[in-house]
């Protein structure tokens, strides 16, 4: 994936949490986790579309503060790899 193409990933990703934040496991979740972990907290995309994804999932700010706030950790779960 090309820098440019995160941009476009990041709003995919945020639509099929708009649409089903149930979809696959919460993979439009779990799919802008991981590109924020990539580009980086202080990335101003990565700014912008954790501000939306709190909008689309009201739940997911507590989470998504503990998050930002430890190191990414790619754990394993008896169904996936996930983020968290």
């Amino acid at each position: 994936m090309t820098q440019d193409n995160f941009e476009e990933a990041m709003k995919q990703l945020l639509e099929n949490v708009r649409r089903d934040n149930t979809f696959r496991h919460q993979a439009g979740r779990d799919g802008l986790f991981a590109i924020f972990s990539l580009l980086g907290k202080d990335d101003e995309r990565v700014q912008r579309y954790r501000t939306l994804l709190n909008q689309a999932m009201p739940w997911i700010g507590a989470v998504n503060q503990l998050i930002f706030s430890r190191t990414f950790v790619c754990a394993p779960s008896p169904n996936k790899t996930s983020i968290y």
